[in-house]
């Protein structure tokens, strides 16, 4: 009988390192420091290309060129264009200045002062991510899972 536990097989052990729960090796914290620079390097091409470009117009064997990774990393990182897509949209949605500006409104009671802060903060997302918002806008009308995942943006801001 093999005396093993659940949590003894590589794939656990994986899993545990990967929630936290113990101590990982400083070779397992450089891996992770590599895998989360090679995944900018590709998020930011993909941004850089898909504001040149457009997102019709973009490869993904371009991205990878300029993230200087094999294209078979693009789609095990991110998905391809559409896993890229989803993380730049995530990324304009879920900036913290955003849910800052939001609680800072709702503190508010002057209606001056919450027009300028909103006129701030819009023009703030705008310097930040026009790029993300064009390319959506751009690539939506001919891709439903873009223009789906447009609204569910427009909603979250």
């Amino acid at each position: 009988m093999d005396d093993a536990q659940p949590f003894d097989t590589p794939r656990a052990q994986f899993r545990i390192a990967r929630r936290g729960l113990v101590r990982s090796h400083p070779a397992d914290a450089l891996r992770m420091m590599r895998g989360q620079a090679t995944r900018q390097a590709i998020v930011g091409a993909a941004r850089q290309l898909f504001s040149e470009r457009g997102c019709f117009g973009t490869k993904v064997d371009d991205i990878a060129t300029l993230a200087r990774v094999p294209h078979s990393t693009v789609y095990a990182v991110s998905g391809g264009k559409q896993g890229l897509l989803r993380t730049l949209t995530e990324t304009a949605t879920t900036d913290p200045a955003n849910e800052a500006a939001i609680e800072s409104i709702e503190k508010l009671d002057d209606p001056p002062a919450i027009l300028r802060l909103v006129a701030a903060t819009v023009r703030s997302t705008q310097e930040q991510f026009g790029d993300v918002v064009r390319v959506l806008l751009n690539t939506a009308a001919h891709d439903k899972a873009v223009c789906e995942s447009l609204a569910i943006a427009i909603w979250a801001l």
